[in-house]
């Protein structure tokens, strides 16, 4: 291999240093940079090598300079900029190339396919865009496309608006074909029965059930804390009306002890209020929970059902009203 790749280089620096009728300056600087590219090579700086022919490249896309390139970056390791670089050298060589080096090059193309995965793409216009990767490929291609090995995605795009696309994946020395034809997906998409009009219900949301449902529970524990802490006043009041004498506390009676039975008294009513309103509220809770799930999430009415409470109350008790329309 390194007497192959020494001959290469040296039979395309003599094609590159041949003179034309009219050699310009530009021709020169070209000639120069591809011999000081040479001489990096034999001195084995591929580094150097290879920055000066990607200079070349950008000014000069030439087959020559395009299979000099790819030999440098086989020994960088570089298979698949390798392999574009001396397919591409290949497809455009002069007629007049010396057939040892069509045979070196040959040589290094496979030998950089044997690490990477190539893809034939035919496209159907054969006219269409294609991209691999975001990347477009280039006509001179012929839809021979050389990837990493892993996933990757295939996209073709014709006149019309037509989109094909493709993922799937290469493993080094693979060898694949792909056939994407862009005329079926616009038939396809032309034929395709509209979208139903009107946006979708979304699909509902079990939030609004657990939240009141959290509410129910921490209203009916609540009540049921309040008549707890109710009863303590009761006994409270029992006791003190006990200790006092009969008409003790009445016509306004002052005594700590009447003061001490009138808070409890006055406890025990207030807690009993705040205990059925907030076993009212827990009832509620409940209710609307209960109804949202059966009405909304479960059934999934056309029309989205409406729930309303009202909570009644006295000194005497409490009640729960619920209303609405399923």
């Amino acid at each position: 291999m390194k007497t192959r790749l020494a001959f290469l280089a040296v039979a395309l620096l003599l094609s590159a240093g041949r003179p034309c009728h009219a050699e310009t300056e530009r021709e020169v600087a070209r000639s120069l940079a591809f011999a000081d590219g040479i001489e990096a090579m034999e001195a084995k700086d591929w580094e150097r090598a290879e920055r000066i022919f990607l200079g070349l490249w950008a000014e000069w896309q030439s087959y020559d300079v395009a299979l000099t390139l790819g030999q440098i970056e086989l020994k960088l390791e570089k298979y698949r900029d390798a392999a574009e670089h001396i397919a591409y050298g290949l497809r455009h060589i002069a007629p007049r190339e010396d057939p040892a080096v069509i045979d070196a090059a040959n040589e290094g193309l496979a030998r950089a396919k044997t690490f990477i995965g190539t893809v034939r793409i035919t496209v159907e216009p054969p006219d269409a865009e294609v991209l691999v990767d975001d990347v477009t490929i280039p006509a001179w291609a012929d839809g021979e496309v050389f990837l990493e090995p892993g996933e990757h995605r295939v996209r073709a795009r014709a006149g019309g608006g037509a989109v094909v696309e493709e993922t799937f994946w290469v493993a080094a020395g693979d060898l694949r074909a792909l056939y994407l034809n862009t005329e079926e997906a616009r038939r396809t998409a032309a034929t395709a029965p509209e979208p139903p009009s009107g946006s979708p219900r979304a699909k509902p949301s079990w939030v609004p059930a657990y939240v009141l449902g959290g509410v129910s529970a921490a209203s009916l524990v609540s009540s049921v804390v309040l008549r707890a802490s109710r009863s303590n006043d009761a006994k409270e009041a029992e006791r003190l009306h006990g200790q006092l004498s009969p008409g003790a506390c009445v016509d306004g009676g002052a005594s700590s002890s009447c003061s001490a039975l009138l808070g409890a008294m006055d406890r025990y009513d207030r807690k009993g209020v705040a205990a059925d309103v907030t076993l009212a509220i827990g009832g509620v809770a409940a209710a609307a929970a209960l109804g949202y799930v059966l009405y909304v999430v479960l059934d999934e009415p056309k029309e989205t059902p409406r729930l309303s409470g009202s909570v009644g109350f006295d000194r005497t008790g409490a009640g729960v009203f619920l209303g609405g329309s399923f």
